[in-house]
């Protein structure tokens, strides 16, 4: 095969051993400087299980250096897999021992317990490589680590775990009051690494702060503060989604700003587009059929007072200036509270959608269904006419508070989708597509499931389907 594949002009070929790290070492070596003979570049060490201990995936890579033929025209990769959490202490282990490429994975992520983690490695190469590793370097610009693992996550939906190394959450967050004491008198005392250095947002906004009376060029500088050069048509399109934000919250944050730029900028290309969406969620009870109408006939001024300064309280008129409704009147009103005001959690509730094609028409539809959402996705459902399954649907709020922006995540396959046979198990696995959404409101999550639409169509388009099954291979 390696052979093979120079001979269609590829002149760089990685050949990969399966589980090497278990492999009979004269038989690796033996077949190691075969693949060199036919004109392999890379030779790519795998610890496939992650079962390796560092100092023996070291040992490893320096016996493989030591013991093959015609080891010095090629390259030694290291392919670490983190099935007991070593992944990175491996990779490192093999870097040291000679390999010069590492294969590593944004965020950590792959096969079973992921791969190794590319921040994890850069960060302490970085931090540690010229007095520990002997001038190891990777000359990757580590201020873009940050965007780029919330470009993985917002593209996989797979969440980063808050106390993930590097780019987590609380990875800069000290808590404890000794280490909060060390951190104000010098950062170094418990800050290995600058969050700068990762593009991490600074802490200090230079005292200007996101609202609704922002304009644009305030919100244009803080976006470019926070690694995002925009066009103007991008710009546009945030700000008018950052008002509506402003609008419901008294200051607008960083992680807010990255949510709503997330939602803009890493949005596939749209098949069809959101340009309306009306929700009426309501719930029917016995009591409101039957009671609430009594109260009307038994006092009829509730017919026409309708909703008071302080909400839905009923007025007194003319007729009934001194006339005391006593518990009944309250009683009534919640009567009319239900039917007005609860949000479908006892019933059912009808969204109706507007979306714009690719030509730009305009198509409506209106749907019933057992929750705001569950109704917005029927109706937009009979529009496109692509039937899929809702495999996974989760919201999490971007910042604390009730007013706090929401990103919405769904994962979708359509019924009659592209089946995979999967190399190394041989289980058929059907093609799914992911999508995001942020917002306020039911809009993050309709959004995130248009996006995840739009992708499954987009690759209809790209690759259609002659077979039924197709085979899938599988990385070491």
């Amino acid at each position: 095969m390696v052979r093979f594949a120079r001979s269609l002009g590829c002149n760089d070929v990685e050949f990969s051993p399966e589980d090497a790290g278990r492999s009979d070492r004269e038989f690796l070596y033996e077949i190691l400087g075969e693949v060199i003979k036919a004109g392999a570049t890379t030779l790519n060490i795998p610890d496939t299980v992650g079962i390796t201990m560092p100092n023996e995936f070291g040992q490893l890579i320096a016996d493989i250096k030591a013991n093959t033929p015609g080891i010095e025209n090629v390259i030694i990769s290291t392919h670490c897999h983190n099935d007991l959490g070593l992944s990175t202490a491996n990779t490192i282990a093999g870097a040291c021992a000679g390999a010069k490429q590492v294969e590593v994975t944004i965020n950590g992520i792959g096969e079973r317990a992921g791969n190794a983690s590319m921040e994890e490695v850069v960060m302490a190469l970085k931090c540690r490589g010229e007095h520990v590793f002997g001038g190891l370097y990777t000359g990757i610009n580590t201020q873009h680590i940050v965007m780029a693992s919330k470009m993985v996550e917002e593209y996989t939906g797979l969440h980063v775990q808050p106390h993930k190394a590097i780019v987590g959450a609380n990875a800069f967050a000290h808590e404890s009051g000794i280490h909060q004491d060390g951190m104000l008198k010098h950062k170094g005392t418990y800050e290995i690494i600058s969050p700068e250095d990762i593009g991490l947002e600074p802490s200090n906004e230079a005292g200007i702060v996101l609202g609704k009376l922002t304009g644009r060029h305030a919100l244009r500088d803080r976006l470019k503060g926070l690694g995002y050069e925009l066009d103007d048509e991008q710009l546009g399109n945030i700000f008018w989604h950052f008002k509506a934000v402003a609008e419901q919250k008294k200051r607008v944050t960083n992680a807010d700003l990255i949510a709503l730029v997330s939602d803009e900028v890493f949005q596939p290309e749209s098949v069809w587009k959101l340009h309306d969406l009306q929700i009426l969620s309501f719930s029917l009870s016995l009591y409101c059929f039957f009671f609430v109408p009594l109260v009307f006939l038994f006092y009829p001024s509730i017919w026409v007072h309708g909703f008071g300064d302080q909400g839905l309280v009923p007025k007194q008129s003319r007729t009934h200036k001194n006339h005391d409704l006593g518990p009944v009147k309250w009683i009534a009103v919640l009567g009319v509270a239900v039917i007005l005001v609860t949000y479908g959690t006892l019933g059912l509730s009808t969204a109706t959608v507007k979306l714009i094609d690719a030509d730009g028409r305009e198509h409506i539809a209106c749907s019933v269904g057992t929750g705001p959402v569950d109704s917005a996705y029927k109706a937009i459902d009979l529009i496109i006419k692509e039937p899929v399954s809702l495999l996974e649907y989760s919201m999490n709020a971007v910042t604390e508070g009730i007013d706090a922006i929401i990103t919405s995540h769904v994962l979708i396959c359509a019924e009659k989708s592209r089946i995979s046979t999967h190399a190394l198990t041989g289980e058929l696995v059907h093609r799914t597509f992911s999508g995001t959404g942020a917002g306020m409101d039911v809009v993050s999550s309709v959004k995130a499931y248009i996006g995840a639409l739009n992708k499954m169509l987009g690759f209809k388009e790209q690759y259609p389907t002659n077979a039924s099954i197709e085979r899938t291979p599988v990385s070491a």
